[in-house]
């Protein structure tokens, strides 16, 4: 199933240590979309889509944009939402 995250600030990004895979931690409220963890949210390192995605999410946290998510299953054990779709305040 897919969740939204709102519209929030990032307040953290950092990146998988042998994986192309890219952690966000905004402050919007926690969600955990049905994974064992809440509110840190991954890119999938196997979705071609990824690679823009974390272009995006960068992008914005240098500009100091907020950013609004779409997640849809689990990566890491099950652990973390994955992130399939990326919004930024213009």
């Amino acid at each position: 199933s897919q969740t939204g995250i709102p519209m929030a600030d990032i307040t953290s990004i950092w990146n998988a240590w042998s994986t192309d895979s890219l952690a966000v931690k905004t402050n919007a409220p926690e969600i955990s979309n049905g994974c064992s963890t809440a509110g840190i949210y991954v890119t999938d390192p196997a979705n071609p889509a990824s690679r823009l995605i974390q272009s995006m999410i960068i992008s914005a946290y240098m500009a100091r944009r907020k950013i609004a998510l779409t997640v849809s299953g689990c990566l890491l054990s099950n652990a973390h939402p994955i992130i399939i779709s990326v919004g930024v305040e213009p």
